[in-house]
């Protein structure tokens, strides 16, 4: 598995770049998009513009919105409990000896 350097890569259809959607191509790393096909700023449509990847993974959801997925306000939310499970799934799949150095 290759060392992943600690980068931040965003994909925002609302920014107007037609650069973001394309370099997730070149993606070297695991990366998981969580996307709700109700999001009123982000529409579900834009996918199309994702480059293929192998270490992509796109989650669709039909409710979310666009505000983390919010169940309730004072508990943690799906996206939360997502985000939770994904570190936890890498965890496992990783193992003990190359754990220290990702990131």
């Amino acid at each position: 598995m290759p060392r992943c350097r600690r980068r931040s890569a965003t994909f925002h259809p609302c920014s107007g770049s037609r650069d973001d959607g394309p370099r997730l191509a070149t993606l070297r790393c695991p990366a998981t998009v969580l996307l709700a096909e109700d999001d009123p700023m982000i529409p579900a449509q834009d996918l199309a513009r994702l480059a293929p990847s192998s270490h992509l993974i796109v989650v669709r959801t039909r409710h979310g919105g666009h505000c983390g997925f919010v169940e309730r306000i004072k508990a943690p939310s799906f996206a939360d409990r997502f985000v939770v499970a994904q570190f936890d799934r890498r965890r496992r799949e990783t193992p003990t000896g190359l754990a220290g150095s990702i990131g």
